[in-house]
């Protein structure tokens, strides 16, 4: 009996909080009314029945809490304000199911049916994903002030980390420290020119390395990765740490623990391991920590004077680092510089074995405006066709497929949209790569595309923004842009590269794999013959698609011959190579190293494009989905450097049809870095090799799957014969 008394008395109490929300909502909406009305008479009844039968149903007290909750949810007011559109997902995980393990795929599906701004929920995480140029622009440019917060995926938050983070930190005078120390010591004009000969020197070890391992079968990501690292590893400690004979057995500790702390750091599925993420940095910061003592040693010296400094390490410890900033520091240079790079150029190369009269092209250039053994730094300005075919693999390929995400630090309106307070927002660099609106044919690989276009890769540029764009571009943009064009220069100088067994370029497999930067699933794996690894998706993608058209690959090594004609390439000849210069572009539309840009979060609630971004929202600009967009681009699924030629279309983050860097105040600042070593590899490799497929495979049957990462590899390595040009 007493039970029923009690159950009585909650049952009035509930009864009187729905006339209380009855109330509340009457004049808000008539069905809310309509079911709280049904909802008390139910629930008299239930008790009246309890009551006079002297039952006790435990069910009805379960039965209660769920009306109640469904009493304060009908009585709080519905915002009018809304969101982006966006699939309908399920109660509790959202759209979690839809994402897959391709988001930057999965969200230009969605962006096909609901425009470039969409909203997604990932539980109670607002996602905002831009694909478009125009949405990419509002984001990362006229709304950059309340979106270029950055939101740390779990794996990353590492409480006494993050304050020293260049990549996951907020905006602040520290921040801003950080990027005006590696601008000025590491990517600057000036930084570039006096690490020329560094980066001259790695690849003269990799042409050499592949020269001695004539016939066999090379995995071109493998080599590339380790030439960058130690490029990379030489600035900042003066010593390499990595070596290129070990190449063909497995990864030693260091390689593994970065490439874990890649796998560990899930951007749009946030279920990181935190503590799997700092054994693996611990496990990193271990092999440098005796150099950093070392050097501190003699930094506090009282001999010390700021002329004996050797590398970055000396700098850093000069402006007073501490261990926990120098390790944060130098970690994410690696894991963000050479992963992107590597993806750049094994994107590039892959598309670049796919289409031997691209490949052929940028011989042709490589020859013409060259004409020497080695290529340096200074030949790639004069390998516009090289430059075109990179670019045409970035946009095909973005090394980072969603740029890494943004949050809004307050609610703002993005074309006519409210973005609310800390929503992540993605910029998905892969969707605007292939979208037929943006790119004419955009699933062809055409560096014709770039050749005579302004579209560059710099952040200007929203069609092409594969180091992102703003105050969060890639600062290793420029480094990152030389070292594609570098690599592949040579690797096209020095080799013809074949497949393995007279596999048929055109059937490589060009599926991705998702992740910080876009991998190939398989990885590209190369004979050189008589011959000798994000920016090394950048260069593999250029490198693949040149492959697959050889009279681009011509092209290229008829521009170096006929501007350089040296047999080495340096850097300062890169801007004699427009047609270089617009295959990269073109690699870099068809395969942006990001895919999708880092996510933003929206700081606060704001409007993009009449829709609204709630505050904290994801934004994720899908560079993949723009360069393959028909709208921007004619033919966009085609590979046409010529497409750039004439085009004032740039990658340095000004034209929002290509970012392969980012724009605005989240670019990568290590564009200029990253477009120079795309340009003077592939201009490299085009001016001392022809490449062929192994077993005569044809160049359009590659695979050119992706794989999702922040950088964009390919499902499937590349694997090519370099050929020694006599």
């Amino acid at each position: 009996m007493e039970l029923c008394v009690a159950l009585e008395y909650y049952s009035r109490r509930l009864i009187r909080a729905i006339n209380t929300s009855y109330h509340k909502v009457h004049n808000h909406n008539q069905h809310t009314t309509q079911h709280l009305t049904i909802t008390k008479v139910l629930l008299m009844d239930i008790t009246s029945f309890l009551k006079d039968n002297n039952l006790s149903v435990p069910f009805f007290v379960l039965s209660s809490i769920f009306f109640l909750l469904l009493v304060v949810k009908l009585a709080k007011p519905t915002s009018s304000k809304k969101l982006p559109p966006g699939p309908r997902g399920l109660p509790i995980i959202g759209n979690l199911h839809q994402v897959g393990d391709r988001p930057h795929a999965s969200t230009a599906k969605f962006a096909k049916e609901y425009g470039p701004l969409i909203s997604l929920r990932l539980g109670k995480q607002i996602l905002v994903v831009a694909s478009s140029p125009d949405a990419a622009r509002e984001i990362l440019k006229t709304q950059d002030r309340f979106l270029s917060s950055r939101v740390v995926p779990t794996a990353f938050q590492q409480p006494s980390l993050i304050p020293h983070s260049l990549i996951w930190s907020d905006c602040n005078q520290t921040w801003k420290g950080l990027r005006t120390l590696c601008r000025t010591e590491l990517f600057s004009a000036k930084a570039l020119e006096s690490h020329s000969r560094l980066r001259e020197q790695k690849l003269g070890h990799l042409v050499d390395f592949l020269h001695k391992n004539q016939g066999q079968v090379i995995n071109l990501e493998d080599v590339v990765f380790i030439t960058l690292f130690n490029t990379l590893t030489s600035i900042i400690f003066s010593r390499d740490f990595l070596d290129l004979k070990d190449v063909h057995g497995t990864r030693d500790g260091l390689n593994e623990s970065l490439h874990k702390i890649i796998e560990y750091g899930g951007i749009i599925k946030d279920f990181g391991i935190r503590k799997g993420t700092m054994k693996q940095y611990n496990k990193t910061f271990a092999y440098w920590e005796d150099i950093i003592e070392e050097r501190r040693a003699h930094v506090n010296s009282p001999t010390w004077s700021s002329e004996n400094a050797e590398s970055f390490l000396d700098r850093m410890l000069e402006n007073g680092f501490s261990n926990d900033q120098i390790n944060q520091l130098v970690t994410e240079l690696f894991v963000a510089g050479t992963n992107t790079t590597t993806s750049s150029v094994v994107w590039a190369m892959t598309e670049l074995v796919r289409h031997k009269e691209v490949i052929f092209k940028i011989a042709e250039e490589i020859k013409r405006e060259i004409n020497t053994d080695k290529i340096s730094d200074s030949h790639l300005s004069k390998l516009p066709y090289l430059q075109a075919s990179i670019k045409e693999a970035m946009r095909l390929h973005p090394p980072v497929p969603l740029l890494l995400p943004h949050m809004a630090a307050e609610t703002c309106e993005v074309m006519n949209y409210t973005i609310p307070k800390n929503s992540k927002i993605f910029v998905n660099l892969w969707a605007m790569g292939r979208d037929p609106k943006v790119w004419d044919d955009p699933l062809s690989f055409k560096p014709e595309r770039f050749i005579g276009s302004k579209i560059d890769i710099k952040g200007q540029d929203f069609e092409l923004l594969p180091f992102g764009s703003g105050r969060r571009t890639c600062p290793r943009m420029p480094s990152g842009i030389k070292s594609v064009q570098l690599i592949l220069a040579s690797l096209i100088n020095d080799f013809d590269l074949v497949l393995p067994n007279n596999v048929d370029p055109m059937k490589l497999d060009m599926s991705d794999k998702f992740g910080i930067a876009l991998k190939m699933e398989k990885p590209l794996k190369e004979l050189f013959v008589a011959g000798t690894n994000t920016t090394t998706s950048s260069v593999v993608w250029a490198m693949i698609e040149l492959v697959r058209h050889k009279e681009i690959l011509f092209k290229i090594a008829e521009e170096i011959k006929r501007e350089i004609n040296t047999d080495k390439i340096s850097d300062s000849q890169l801007s004699k190579l427009p047609y270089l210069q617009a295959s990269i572009k073109e690699a870099m539309r068809l395969h942006p190293p990001v895919p999708l840009l880092l996510p933003h979060m929206a700081a606060e609630t704001c409007e993009v494009m009449n829709y609204t971004i709630p505050k904290n929202a994801k934004i994720l600009v899908n560079l993949w989905e723009m360069g393959r967009d028909p709208k921007v681009w004619e033919d966009p699924l085609s590979f046409k450097p010529e497409r750039f030629i004439g085009s004032k279309l740039d990658i340095k983050g000004q034209d929002f049809e290509l970012l392969p860097f980012g724009t605005g105040r989240r670019m990568c600042p290590g564009m200029p870095l990253g477009i120079k070593s795309v340009q003077l590899i592939l201009v490299s490799l085009i001016n001392e090799f022809d490449l062929v497929l192994p077993n005569d495979v044809d160049p359009m049957k590659l695979d050119m799957s992706d794989k999702f990462g922040i950088a964009l590899k390919m499902e499937k390595p590349l694997k090519v014969i370099f050929k020694s040009k006599d």
